[in-house]
């Protein structure tokens, strides 16, 4: 997925974000769900504010536990709405008791993972733009858990060692709206406001998707 933009601040470069986080998702099954047991969360649970167990269904202890071998929820990870609706990226910051369905979730893997940085770039405007315009599917859109590990983002470079701690992020907003995460403690530094102009107008989150965006935030606004 190389692209033609050179113009990233010191100390950052170009990653695929398989290379930065382990990428896996959910069931793809369809288990039995009862009236109590162990919560299922599947997109409509993942919000704008975050994870919701409004409408949420329930499965079995076995099935829980047979899910759970391949996609586990720990406490720090993050969620992100891959079918039908798309987006919503949720860390999740409390003990999880739940499993999940066609969700895609980020582990970190590295030194340079940290989950405020990466909801930044997942929850972008742009990004989000471009992903819909590249999702697949008629009529039910969804990115597969090849395109996210493939997604490219800026990261901090490997081996600029205490120097990378400087680094500021060409994602970030200029002022900084939340508390770095306690998990992955690694600092996020504000930027200049025009790298995250001039990144955000780059090829890299192609030109030509705001209509697909805004139909889909009006989508989701009917909804609520």
């Amino acid at each position: 997925m190389a692209q033609n933009f050179d113009d990233l601040p010191e100390l950052w470069e170009w990653k695929e974000i398989a290379e930065v986080f382990d990428v896996r998702d959910g069931t793809h099954d369809s288990p039995k769900y009862q009236d109590e047991g162990y919560p299922l969360i599947t997109s409509k649970n993942l919000g704008v504010e975050g994870l919701h167990f409004k409408k949420v269904k329930f499965i079995s202890e076995v099935d829980y536990e047979a899910i759970n071998k391949r996609s586990k929820v720990d406490k720090g990870d993050m969620l992100f709405a891959m079918i039908g609706t798309i987006g919503n990226p949720t860390i999740i910051d409390i003990e999880p008791s739940f499993a999940i369905k066609n969700v895609a979730l980020f582990k970190p893997k590295s030194d340079l993972a940290t989950m405020q940085h990466l909801k930044y770039v997942l929850q972008s405007p742009r990004v989000l733009s471009k992903m819909l315009g590249e999702a697949k599917g008629a009529t039910q859109k969804f990115v597969g858990l090849t395109y996210l590990r493939n997604f490219e983002s800026p990261f901090p470079q490997s081996g600029a060692g205490a120097d990378r701690r400087q680094a500021r992020c060409p994602l970030q907003p200029h002022r900084q709206s939340h508390r770095p995460s306690q998990t992955h403690p690694l600092p996020i530094q504000s930027p200049l406001k025009s790298q995250l102009q001039s990144l955000l107008r780059s090829t890299r989150f192609n030109k030509g998707r705001a209509r697909n965006y805004c139909r889909f935030q009006k989508r989701i606004c009917l909804q609520k």
